[in-house]
Formats: structure tokens, sequence, C-alpha cells
């Protein structure tokens, strides 16, 4: 009887373990134009809910990624990638971004990375 509520409990553990690693796993948004980035200070009274945010434009709708905060805790993005951020944001017509995000607190995507696309220029 010990043996096969130890087996019981093992194959509830490993069922309950895999949608946990799968869901962490890094998605892919819709590719399209960076339309804002918000950048908030420690002063700010949305600090604590994010740190930023991003949003995308694609197929006619807005997605919003954030990073930071209790939205996402330590998904985080470096003074770089924002910096590629707000450059996307300034050459939206010639660069086109696909976000990776994570599942965050309630319905928010964290930010966790990007790729850009550059328009190629004709000569």
């Amino acid at each position: 009887m010990k043996t096969r509520a130890l087996a019981i409990t093992s194959l509830l553990t490993i069922a309950l373990a895999v949608p946990a690693i799968a869901y962490a796993a890094d998605q892919s948004g819709a590719e399209g134009r960076a339309k804002t980035v918000e950048v908030l200070s420690p002063s700010s009274d949305s600090y604590i809910q994010y740190h930023g945010r991003l949003i995308v434009r694609a197929q006619k709708r807005d997605t919003e990624y954030r990073w930071g905060g209790t939205s996402c805790g330590s998904k985080v993005l470096s003074d770089a990638q924002v910096d590629r951020l707000v450059e996307a944001v300034r050459d939206k017509d010639e660069v086109k971004i696909l976000p990776l995000y994570q599942p965050g607190q309630g319905t928010n995507k964290c930010l966790v990375g990007f790729s850009l696309r550059f328009r190629e220029r004709k000569n």
C-alpha cells in the first residue's frame, strides 16, 4: 500500500512540475513596430508595479510588454537594451521588433528579450 501511495505521489509531482517548466519558456510575441517605450524612475508611483514598458503595434493591435517591479519580478532589461528600444521607437518605419516574453503577474507579458529586423535600403 505504501508503494502504491508513493508511486501516485511521484506521478503527481512530475505531472505538476512539467507544465511549470513549459510555462516558464520564452515566448515570441507578434512582430511589429515599436510604438512607445516608457521608462520609470524609482521616484515614480508606478515604479513598484513595473520599471518600464514597451508598446508594440502588430496586426492593427497594440500589445504591452513590461519589465521589473511586481508585475515582472526579476525580468529586467539592461540600460543598453532600453537604449535599443528607444532607437527602435525613433526608427519605427525602418525597424520591426519581435518581442520575447514570459508570463508575469496576472495577464502581464514580461519582456525578456527582442530581435530587431531592419528594412533593407534600396540603392
